[in-house]
């Protein structure tokens, strides 16, 4: 089941690497996003910059293209390694040197504390000023963080989510979402602060929002599928439900015409619920709709018939 919804992710990755942005600041605007969700400044020796890592080769290959065309700063590889806990490459790609951090400061990624610098705890509203903008910011956050599940079990339903580290900048975030008329909430899980979207409307706006027709028509496939299968089940319970009710109801109600029998005889009855209690009988398994039919009378009074032998019985119960 993981492999199939981190297969989901990557094809839904893949798709949305296709629509390169087309103007600078747009580009600008994925790469922080990218970065805000996956970068950290470091320093070695005395030198500053900054990493980041992923566990995907193409967004990798995507990003180092992208930042190296849009800022001339060269990332290089350190580290290439199996992560144990989930069976997925990791890789770590790091840049040292003053144009990484002046590419940090025009990204608004970049802060200083007593002049040394550090990650920034601020979102970068600067590069947000147009809506093209702000949708490639979304789609950079999605790309570095981001997954989506597809909905293919009664225990897996709709998600979509994003990781930050920083609560700030996670509110940030959601209000951004809002504001593109897209709904998301958040919770904390361990050391990070996830923003998360539920119902399956919602993330089929999302992935119409970023353009991945592809994977949206995809998801809303298999959401159909699933909503027709549960509604299958709720059909086929509820079937199931109502015979245990007729089966249990049937049997209480014959027990109470044998007690009569043998208590007093159904010879003792009046015709009307003579007749009843020989259709019953004679018929064990029908239902109370299918034994009014057979008797040519209403459910209802068939109810009432039956609620009286019911009570007769009650009175020879000792």
């Amino acid at each position: 089941m993981y492999k199939l919804q981190s297969n989901f992710t990557t094809e839904l990755k893949k798709e949305l690497l296709k629509n390169r942005e087309k103007t600078l600041y747009c580009t600008m605007a994925q790469i922080a996003g990218f970065l805000q969700t996956t970068a950290q400044i470091i320093e070695k020796k005395g030198e500053y910059g900054f990493q980041f890592m992923t566990e995907s080769e193409i967004l990798a290959e995507y990003f180092l293209e992208q930042i190296e065309d849009t800022f001339q700063v060269q990332l290089q590889i350190v580290e290439a390694k199996i992560d144990k806990r989930n069976g997925r490459e990791r890789l770590i790609f790091q840049a040292l040197s003053t144009k990484s951090l002046e590419m940090l400061k025009r990204l608004d990624l970049l802060s200083y504390k007593e002049n040394l610098p550090q990650d920034t705890l601020q979102f970068p509203a600067n590069l947000l000023l147009d809506a093209c903008c702000k949708k490639a910011y979304i789609l950079g956050v999605f790309l570095g963080s981001g997954s989506c599940s597809l909905p293919t079990s009664k225990s897996n339903g709709y998600h979509l989510e994003f990781v930050f580290y920083h609560k700030d900048i996670a509110d940030c975030f959601v209000n951004l979402l809002t504001s593109c008329d897209i709904l998301s909430r958040q919770i904390e899980r361990k050391n990070s602060i996830v923003v998360y979207i539920k119902s399956r409307e919602s993330i089929c706006d999302f992935l119409a929002f970023l353009e991945a027709r592809l994977s949206q028509k995809k998801f809303d496939e298999i959401a159909q599928i699933r909503d027709t299968n549960n509604q299958i089940n709720r059909w086929t319970n509820c079937k199931l439900g109502n015979m245990d009710k007729t089966i249990t109801a049937s049997i209480q109600q014959i027990q109470a015409i044998e007690r009569i029998d043998k208590a007093i005889g159904l010879n003792t009855l009046d015709a009307v619920l003579l007749e009843v209690a020989i259709a019953r009988l004679q018929d064990k398994n029908c239902s109370m709709q299918e034994l009014a039919n057979h008797l040519k009378i209403t459910k209802s009074c068939l109810n009432h018939r039956m609620r009286k032998l019911l009570q007769i019985a009650k009175e020879y119960a000792k």
